[in-house]
Order: structure tokens, then C-alpha cells, then sequence
């Protein structure tokens, strides 16, 4: 993925947090890359949302998440069943 694509699903990760419907903004199903990025994305907006913020804001991250994917269950299946390898520090 080139580092275009990577600022992309990272930038539509945050657009959905803020309301983005558009389907453009949700990664595709079964590109485990972008929806890691995507999901990155939705995580850091989420994680800058100011002391005493309402809305989803005001949800933990998991609850968020499962509002914003409402009608589309089988991206949040598949986001719920990633594995991802730890990451080793030499």
C-alpha cells in the first residue's frame, strides 16, 4: 500500500467518526490493510475528542465504533476478528 492510500484510509477512518456516510469513506471487506488504517483513523479521532465531549464522543470506542458501522455488520465482523501479530522491539 503506498503511503497515498495509507494517509486515505487513515483520513476516512476519522471522517466517519465526525458523521461521514459516504461509502467511499468505509474500507472494503476483506482488505485486512485498510481496515487496520481505517480503523486507526476512526481510534485517533475518537482520542482527541476534548474533556466533557457528548455525542460519540462521550462513548467508549468499542460503542462508537458499532454506531458508526450500523448497517454495515459484516465490516465490524470482520474488524472484531483481525489478529495482529504483537510488535517486537529489537
Amino acid at each position: 500500500m503506498t503511503p497515498e492510500e495509507c494517509d486515505r484510509w487513515l483520513a476516512a477512518g476519522i471522517a466517519v467518526f465526525h458523521g461521514s456516510s459516504d461509502p467511499a469513506d468505509f474500507p472494503p471487506l476483506y482488505d485486512a490493510a485498510a481496515q487496520r488504517l481505517w480503523l486507526g483513523g476512526f481510534g485517533v479521532a475518537w482520542a482527541e475528542c476534548p474533556a466533557g465531549s457528548d455525542g460519540w464522543c462521550a462513548q467508549p470506542v468499542d460503542v462508537a465504533l458499532m454506531r458508526a458501522l450500523e448497517g454495515r455488520e459484516a465490516l465490524l465482523a470482520q474488524l472484531c476478528t483481525h489478529e495482529m501479530p504483537p510488535d517486537v522491539v529489537h
